[in-house]
Formats: structure tokens, sequence, C-alpha cells
């Protein structure tokens, strides 16, 4: 990655990659060794509601992520908080009690609330979308899921607002 920006006529002195995590790690671990912050997908940790919503199971998203951090890759884990999916305070426990079982702690969680910007691209594809006329989420809805994260001692944000404090 850092020699596609050098290519690019730019020197990266810092380098993310943001990714779902659904590839087989063999493509995946390559990519690492040049990456200083993973940011991760974690849409939902039940394989069929995950499978329903996307269209894949996340088998192979979790695994990946514990590889990961075995690795001791610093992870941003940014989850999309989606109505009648995965935001209920039952769910974000069970998270929080996956995440606490990662051999590295991750260093912070992004709560990203549902938005329905999408709407359009899915109009122009003729393509159904099950949100379709619902209104984006108010940030302030997650200021509970929000506490059980920091209550479990790990830094979490509303928003993902950027990357501030990262040296």
């Amino acid at each position: 990655m850092k020699m596609t920006c050098e290519n690019c006529g730019f020197e990266a002195e810092y380098t993310d990659l943001d990714t779902s995590g659904h590839c087989p790690w063999e493509v995946l671990e390559p990519i690492l060794k040049n990456v200083d912050l993973v940011l991760y997908d974690l849409k939902h940790l039940d394989s069929a509601e995950h499978k329903r919503m996307t269209g894949v199971g996340n088998e192979l998203i979790l695994s990946n992520l514990k590889k990961i951090s075995e690795n001791g890759q610093a992870i941003w884990v940014r989850i999309p908080v989606i109505p009648d999916y995965n935001d209920q305070l039952d769910y974000h426990l069970r998270v929080v009690d996956f995440l606490k079982s990662l051999p590295k702690p991750v260093e912070r969680v992004d709560l990203l609330p549902f938005h329905n910007w999408c709407q359009d691209k899915y109009r122009w594809l003729r393509k159904d979308w099950v949100y379709t006329g619902m209104e984006a989420m108010e940030p302030s809805f997650l200021n509970p899921f929000l506490d059980i994260y920091r209550d479990a001692g790990i830094q979490a944000t509303i928003g993902g607002s950027g990357f501030e404090g990262r040296e």
C-alpha cells in the first residue's frame, strides 16, 4: 500500500486499511505488513443475521479479526448501528464480550448511526432497499451503547469523527 502511494507521487507517512475482513487470510496478511491501522467493519456477530443482511456469513470476518489481533495490529472496530438489526443493548454487550476475548485489545470502537444516504444509489440501480424512506438515526440514540463500551474499558465514539488523538 505504501508503494502504491509512492507510485502515485506522494509519500505515505501513515497508512490505514478500511475493510470488512471478508477475504482469504492469504490475501489480507501481506497487506497488513504495510498498514499502521486497521478500520474493521463489524456488522453482526451472528452469522445467520449477517448473511440475511449482507448475503454472506461472518465466519471468515470474525476469524480474520482474531488473526489481525493476534498479529498485534492496531484496530478500530467500526459498527454501523442499523435499526432492527444490531440496535439492541444485549447485542452490544455480546460485542463487548467478543472484543474482550481478542488477544490484543482493540484501540477503539466507532458506533456509526444508521443513515439513508445510499437510498438514491439503490433507486438508480432499480433495486429495492429495505430501509427506503427510513430517517437517519439520531446520534444521541447511541449514547446507551457508547456507555456499554466505555464501562467495559473500551474507548468508543459515536460517528468515528476522525483521527483525533492518533499519533
